[in-house]
């Protein structure tokens, strides 16, 4: 049997392309001592499982072209699902902007006001709700439709009846999402999409409109400290 088909070496080779971003055959070579062999059989099963995107890159003066394998979303959300580290996360955005949840790319301010504990948690847990197709109705694909597992983890995340402790725990998820300006335009479209989909709590999500709309007014007022700037961006 060869040793890329062992789950422990593909786990191994897409939490490298992860951490550290598009990477081709032969520098994972250098920067996992592994067989070539190994690898080889590794990004073909992580190619196919949908979690990698192999794309040709041309190189500078040479007729060769070197294959750059990509993170996708979906390998995305299997990483986050498999490790509830937070550093190894804070290096999966900063490798992968382009496809990190919006929750993901807040994560300071977000963890400041709902905990870091819970936070992790909800993430681990939504990212395997996602990926183990355990998905309330309101969220099933179309057959024949791309699923954009991005948009699908927002959506869950941001999804108030899916949280334990009942309406004081709703509200405090809205508020803590309502003082992060990003997420609170995201909150506010998904609670739209939530109404048209759970007609009979209709009024409940009304309310947690009210509430995300009251705790807006709050963001608008100047902060005298910086250290609760979203993962990654820049001070004004």
């Amino acid at each position: 049997m060869r040793r890329g088909n062992e789950p422990g070496k593909r786990t191994t080779v897409l939490s490298h392309i992860a951490t550290s971003g598009p990477r081709t055959e032969y520098q994972l070579y250098n920067e996992l001592k592994m067989s070539h062999g190994t690898i080889h059989y590794a990004l073909k099963k992580l190619a196919q499982e949908g979690l990698l995107k192999p794309t040709q890159r041309k190189r500078a003066r040479a007729v060769r072209k070197a294959i750059m394998y990509h993170l996708t979303d979906r390998g995305l959300l299997t990483v986050l699902a498999s490790t509830s580290d937070s550093g190894t996360w804070k290096k999966i955005v900063e490798a992968w902007r382009n496809l990190c949840p919006k929750i993901l790319l807040n994560w300071r301010q977000l963890s400041t006001r709902l905990g870091n504990k819970y936070l992790k948690n909800k993430i681990m847990s939504t990212a395997a709700m996602v990926l183990s197709e355990r998905i309330p109705p309101p969220y099933r694909v179309r057959l024949g439709e791309p699923v954009d597992y991005v948009d699908l983890f927002n959506t869950v995340f941001l999804n108030p009846f899916l949280v334990e402790g009942g309406r004081p725990e709703r509200e405090h998820l809205v508020r803590a999402l309502g003082r992060v300006p990003d997420l609170k335009s995201e909150a506010s479209q998904k609670l739209r999409f939530f109404e048209r989909a759970y007609s009979s709590m209709a009024d409940d999500i009304k309310h947690l409109q009210r509430v995300l709309e009251l705790q807006g007014s709050a963001t608008s007022k100047p902060r005298r400290s910086r250290s609760r700037i979203a993962l990654g961006s820049r001070p004004p």
